[in-house]
């Protein structure tokens, strides 16, 4: 009898159905995602906005919708959207307002668009403040919403000092002190709304961008290089004006007594005592509102916990012994943050006409009943001592500290005591030694020795430069500033091959809300550095001394060796070319005016005469001419006498 054969059956669970099937999808999803890669982003934005909103409200796929509004978020920080942007999100504020989860998502997405879309629709600005204060009182319980809606005010404050004036006109200071007050416990709260308090009493913004960078750098290639910068410091004086009355009213609401409060329950997070440190620069930098118990307050917490260890000690890195000064566990963005708070705490709004204007004061200087309490309370001796703890934090501490120093000491005896007396020299001078290839850092730490130099009276340090030490800096400093001032002298005629100014065969000055010029490169990537114009020297992005100023720059300079280094061997630097502005600027030195060649030799000296040729050297020789000659230099306000 014959046997069956057994059924012959299929042991692969993919059939070739299941195989027809999976192949359709995978091309349905490819060609989908062609389809999205095909599509800028901008566009798919509106797509799914258009999408989630367009039905009724209560019919509405809540979420839907949330992605939607986390895409937007997602998309804003890089790109510009459409005005539609900012109308549908006032649609979801107006339609959902209960809604605590898309409230908190449509704040957290107005701060990421801020800087990219908001900024550029001034119509829809006043809407825009009111939903997101409204939705802050409205949701106060709520400590999400409260904390991306303290974050979305601080960063609509943030694009410009007219966005301030709006904020606070719209209930934004109790907004915030009142969240601030109820979330006490709340960490994320407390670190927002601290930054949101910094951003509203920013008296120095930054400046509103106008158009895009790419339109930008168009016309930077089309419009005439001859064309005089635009006029920025009527924008800055606004902004500083604004600033004041903003922070007045904050202290009236209670500021102060909010920010110690946020440090005494958080006294152990550093992440809340770095925002601290930069609320509370902000609401002192300008004013004089804050009492000197309160000065006193705040500097001797800064300096406390900018000693305290935060991280565990390290005593190996990289398989080598740590330095000593460096076996610590301090967190340096805290040192950083409190380096700049103790600086812009001793500043004031000058009352100078000029002041903020090319050739002018600064807009904002040091006070001394400011500078006392700092100087009182140790804040010269604590950021000297991050300067020598932290050699290797250049971006951070370092170029903070040499900033903080350089304000802070301005033009103050026991300042500029106390930077020497605690090595702060040393210090600043061995971290240039180390990082002498960065010259924007190098140019701040020059910046720095320059006070140092010119003293109390910002002409002449007499009790330092009579020292060894002193000279050697004078030497530095001068030497530094015409290294800067001959290198923009040669970009005149020839781009910097490490941008993309070389392109353009002539190196263009480019007028600049933040400092009046900016070079063609950085307006290639979008990119500023922005400086302070009463600077000797303007350093944009690409660490380029700009070419305009240099020619002036250099007979400056030639003034400056003969004022602090009087004797023949250091006061020569070089050969300077007579410029006609030799005069006005001999006189911005605090100079009198140079005679011609042949009236300074007729007197019968064998060289031309100096008003700074006249000093004692360090073993009391006399220097120069014959002693009847005068030693008097005007400074402006009166004579300083150089032999006293």
């Amino acid at each position: 009898m014959a046997s069956r054969a057994a059924p012959v059956t299929n042991d692969n669970p993919f059939d070739d159905a299941a195989m027809r099937l999976l192949e359709r999808t995978e091309k349905k999803i490819n060609k989908r995602k062609e389809a999205a890669i095909e599509v800028p982003l901008p566009d798919q934005v509106v797509m799914r906005l258009t999408k989630a909103v367009n039905d009724e409200p209560h019919r509405r796929d809540l979420h839907q919708l949330s992605e939607a509004i986390l895409f937007l978020a997602q998309v804003g920080k890089t790109e510009r959207l459409a005005e539609d942007v900012i109308v549908f999100l006032v649609v979801i504020f107006k339609d959902h307002f209960a809604e605590t989860v898309l409230i908190s998502n449509a704040l957290y997405a107005v701060a990421c668009i801020a800087r990219t879309t908001i900024i550029f629709f001034e119509h829809l600005w006043g809407v825009t403040v009111k939903c997101v204060v409204a939705a802050i009182r409205f949701h106060q319980l709520d400590p999400l919403v409260n904390s991306n809606g303290l974050f979305a005010m601080g960063k609509v404050c943030e694009q410009s000092f007219r966005l301030q004036e709006l904020v606070a006109k719209t209930e934004g200071v109790d907004t915030i002190l009142g969240s601030m007050r109820i979330h006490d416990l709340d960490q994320v709260v407390q670190c927002n709304g601290c930054l949101a308090i910094a951003r509203l009493l920013d008296a120095q913004p930054p400046p509103e961008p106008s158009i895009n960078p790419e339109d930008e750098f168009r016309q930077l290639e089309e419009e005439d290089p001859d064309q005089p910068p635009r006029d920025t410091e009527g924008w800055r004086r606004s902004a500083a004006k604004n600033a004041l009355k903003v922070q007045e009213q904050a202290v009236r609401a209670g500021v102060v007594e909010v920010l110690k409060d946020a440090y005494q329950n958080h006294i152990d997070d550093e992440v809340l005592l770095q925002d601290l440190c930069e609320a509370v620069g902000c609401l002192s930098a300008g004013n004089l509102f804050l009492t000197r118990e309160e000065l006193r307050f705040f500097a001797e917490q800064m300096r406390i916990f900018m000693k305290r260890d935060f991280h565990d000690i390290l005593y190996v890195r990289n398989k080598m012994p740590v330095p000593p000064e460096e076996q610590h566990g301090r967190d340096d963005l805290v040192v950083a943050m409190a380096c700049r708070a103790l600086a812009r705490m001793s500043q004031v709004k000058s009352n100078d006409l000029n002041a903020g204007y090319p050739g002018g004061t600064p807009l904002f200087v040091a006070h001394p009943d400011k500078q006392e309490v700092l100087m009182a309370e140790g804040a010269v001796k604590s950021i000297c001592d991050a300067l020598h703890c932290f050699p290797r934090k250049k971006d951070t501490v370092l170029t903070e500290a040499a900033k903080g120093l350089a304000t802070l000491v301005k033009r103050d005896y026991t300042g500029l005591h106390q930077m020497v007396q605690y090595k702060g020299v040393e210090w600043i001078k061995a971290s240039v030694e180390r990082w002498y290839e960065d010259e924007v850092y190098s140019f701040v730490v020059l910046q720095t020795l320059r006070t140092l130099v010119e003293g109390e009276d910002g002409v002449r340090n007499n009790w330092y430069l009579e020292t060894t030490k002193g000279r050697e800096v004078a030497k530095t400093v001068v030497q530094g500033y015409q290294a800067i001032a001959k290198k923009s002298s040669n970009m005149m005629t020839q781009g910097s091959p490490k941008c993309g100014a070389a392109s353009l065969g002539v190196m263009r000055n480019r007028s600049c809300k933040g400092c009046g010029v900016l070079c063609a490169c950085c307006h290639a990537h979008g990119v500023h550095v922005c400086l302070q114009p009463y600077t000797m020297l303007q350093l944009c992005a690409c660490s380029h001394a700009l070419a305009a100023k240099s020619a002036p720059d250099l007979h400056l300079l030639q003034e400056m060796a003969r004022l602090w280094l009087p004797d023949r061997k250091r006061q020569m630097f070089g050969v300077v070319e007579k410029d006609p502005t030799a005069d006005r600027e001999r006189v911005f030195m605090g100079l009198p005016e140079s005679k011609p060649l042949a009236e300074q030799t007729s007197s019968g000296a064998e060289e031309p005469s100096s008003p700074v040729n006249h000093v004692l050297t360090e073993t009391g020789s006399p220097g120069g001419p014959p002693p009847e000659v005068s030693t008097e230099v005007s400074t402006g306000v009166g004579k300083l006498n150089l032999n006293a």
